[in-house]
């Protein structure tokens, strides 16, 4: 046997605790697309700093298309962009100046050797952390090359 409804006394006038049919929420309400349902999340784009170098640019534009880059990425891909950049200041450095400099009267190697292994070590690193290394790769050869790839193998 079903309760009977409570009733409430105020002012004199008897109040029932169920509500009428026009406030109740049906399922179909939620199922909606309005615009007072449905929240659409933005999308979120990442802003290559204007201080890199061209190759840098192309370079993290090949990983933003193939990783799809979400807000908490922004500090990895910041520091996949330095540490880029660095990596080319110090190839062109070591190209124009040579491996070797001469230091009073020893030849020594040169300082930016180091922090062309160290940039470069960090690069790797972040791209294995984004899954996009030649490991990470599908096994068959024959697939098509995305365009981080293309831009690696310089096709």
């Amino acid at each position: 046997m079903i309760p009977p409804p409570i009733f409430f006394l105020r002012m004199g006038k008897a109040e029932t605790t169920h509500q009428p049919i026009s406030h109740a929420r049906r399922f179909s309400d939620f199922q909606n697309n309005d615009k007072k349902y449905s929240i659409m999340a933005k999308r979120y784009t990442f802003k290559i700093p204007d201080w890199v170098q061209p190759g840098t640019k192309d370079f993290i534009k090949a990983v933003v298309k193939s990783v799809t880059p979400r807000p908490e990425d922004e500090g990895l891909l910041m520091s996949l962009c330095a540490n880029y950049d660095t990596m080319l200041q110090a190839r062109d450095t070591i190209a124009s100046e040579g491996v070797c400099i001469k230091c009073g009267d020893k030849t020594v190697r040169h300082p930016a050797t180091a922090v062309l292994k160290q940039s470069s070590d960090l690069v790797v690193t972040i791209c294995k952390s984004f899954r996009i290394t030649r490991r990470d790769s599908p096994a068959n050869k024959d697939e098509e090359l995305t365009e981080l790839e293309r831009f690696l193998m310089g096709k």
